[in-house]
């Protein structure tokens, strides 16, 4: 395996965790770090498109978690809800109860 298969492995591993986020506060970062190695990786294989799809992304997932960071909850912190992640329009890190109605509600198209 040579090194830019490496790097299009490790990038696509941080792809499926970009994927996996439910808090676009841990999501943001990592799609920037998902975008610098795919950045790398396309240009180590001589890969334009690869290059150009995430030499485009990266603009708009650096200004996204800016302005996750930036933007107030209820609460006076300084990170952003997630409500157009998240089903129940709440905060991701507060753990649900097994009972809590709202644990298994399904997304609403």
């Amino acid at each position: 395996m040579t090194h830019p298969d490496l790097l299009g492995w490790a990038a696509a591993a941080l792809m499926v965790g970009t994927f996996a986020c439910r808090d676009a506060r841990c999501m943001r970062p990592l799609a920037v770090a998902t975008n610098l190695a795919f950045l790398g990786y396309g240009l180590a294989a001589a890969l334009p498109p690869i290059w150009a799809l995430h030499l485009l992304l990266l603009p708009i997932n650096l200004w996204r978690w800016a302005e996750s960071l930036r933007a107030p909850t209820s609460a006076g912190e300084t990170h952003a809800r997630t409500p157009d992640l998240e089903p129940h329009g709440g905060h991701v890190c507060q753990p649900r109860r097994a009972g809590d109605p709202r644990r298994l509600r399904r997304w609403r198209w």
